[in-house]
């Protein structure tokens, strides 16, 4: 149970860093489309 729920906890924050990352580039992306017009 314990196991378990620590794995659960380690994987909940593991995609919450990795939507973090994501979206962040994305709005790193979305900034230098602004500023350079491509």
């Amino acid at each position: 149970m314990k196991i378990e729920y620590l794995w659960y906890s380690i994987y909940f924050k593991l995609t919450f860093v990795i939507k973090k990352t994501i979206s962040g580039f994305i709005a790193v992306q979305n900034k230098l489309k602004i500023k350079y017009c491509l």
